[in-house]
């Protein structure tokens, strides 16, 4: 593999650069465009489609002869490489290697499928018949590009033993460890007991490192709680309003803030994973939630300098691998189940908007994806 001759190429030159790149991407209601892929992204698709598919297609050779099969440099100009079976037999790479593959082979079908439309619908607006060649490519008849994409989206979601229930799509893993909101809940009221009863120690700045870890869970647990958040909530910095204002747009767009004045509290994440898309959102924070933080600040400024919200147990800012351990360890410990950042969002989601949706756009802008994201991934 390491010296695979697609390791290293120029992807302005393949003759998928362009197709992807003009791609057409909407948001699932069709009506907001996106920007296009960045050529990091690009290069990376390309690249790991280029490999897949010529993997494949020797493999294919390979069944049919005993003799060794030498790398065909043409391969990824064919797309009846595209065999199920085969992809299936195959055992050369990893299962996650073969998703990432899978998943750039599914984004260039997509962009081919929406190119073909949109040449069918100029021809059809010219009166002029469509050419025989029409998206076929060289050396193969034109294939269906939305059959493709679908046939590789099934198996991908085979091979990640995806699992759907009431609607929502949960992992093999995400499953096993799902719980009720109610037990969440209980977990949560069940941490506040144990700060309370340690509330002297909070008060008098002799809290120890556990103390005040207890309470930092307790208060990102309560955020995630009543505040659709991703992961972009570990690497928050605490600053006054008008200490915000001061900044230069290169700061304000490299970080996500706690924006705080006197009588209420924002959070503005503006680095995060769907910003390109979403840009700047600015959620403010319920007065019970802010109560909690403002007692959270104080209680962290016995102790820390930093101006980061929540801190590694070292003392170090928290970040996104951080705040997931933390949870899952949490999960572990009060419910014996490992619920990640992600898990635990889709449970607050669906016992949210299982019965009512009317706030669910406002909450997915404010999370940072598609109304149909939420919908598909965190709602049964």
């Amino acid at each position: 593999m390491k010296n695979f001759p697609y390791s290293k190429i120029d992807i302005k030159k393949d003759k998928h650069y362009l197709v992807i790149k003009n791609a057409v991407r909407y948001y699932d209601d069709g009506t907001t465009l996106k920007p296009p892929y960045s050529d990091s992204t690009l290069y990376t698709y390309i690249t790991n489609y280029n490999k897949f598919s010529q993997i494949i297609h020797n493999f294919e050779l390979s069944i049919q002869s005993e003799n060794p099969i030498q790398p065909l440099l043409d391969a990824p100009n064919h797309y009846d490489w595209v065999n199920i079976e085969n992809i299936r037999k195959f055992k050369g790479i990893s299962d996650n290697t073969k998703k990432n593959y899978l998943n750039a082979a599914i984004i260039i079908f997509k962009a081919l499928d929406k190119e073909a439309e949109a040449e069918a619908e100029a021809e059809a607006e010219a009166e002029v018949a469509p050419a025989p060649e029409t998206a076929a490519a060289p050396g193969s008849a034109s294939p269906e590009w939305h059959r493709l994409a679908d046939d590789l989206i099934k198996y991908r979601d085979e091979l990640m033993n995806v699992k759907v229930k009431n609607d929502t799509i949960y992992t093999e893993k995400q499953e096993k460890n799902l719980v009720e909101k109610e037990e969440i809940v209980k977990m949560i009221q069940t941490i506040k007991k144990e700060i309370t009863f340690k509330s002297d120690l909070y008060k008098t700045g002799k809290s120890t490192i556990q103390d005040n870890n207890l309470y930092q869970l307790y208060v990102i647990l309560k955020i995630y709680e009543l505040l659709p958040i991703r992961n972009e909530i570990s690497n928050v910095l605490i600053i006054k309003s008008k200490d915000y204002k001061k900044l230069n747009d290169d700061n304000k767009l490299t970080s996500n803030f706690l924006v705080t004045n006197k009588t209420k509290f924002f959070f503005y994440f503006q680095n995060y994973k769907t910003s390109s898309t979403y840009g700047l959102r600015i959620i403010e924070v319920p007065n019970s939630l802010k109560l909690i933080i403002q007692k959270w600040i104080k209680i962290k400024a016995s102790f820390s300098e930093l101006p980061n919200l929540f801190l590694q147990r070292e003392g170090k800012p928290l970040n996104n691998n951080n705040l997931t351990k933390i949870l899952t360890k949490a999960s572990q410990k009060y419910m014996g189940k490992n619920v990640s950042t992600v898990l635990l969002r889709k449970i607050f989601y669906s016992d949210k908007y299982s019965e009512i949706k009317a706030d669910l756009i406002s909450d997915a802008n404010a999370a940072g994806h598609s109304v149909s994201t939420a919908l598909d991934s965190y709602v049964s």
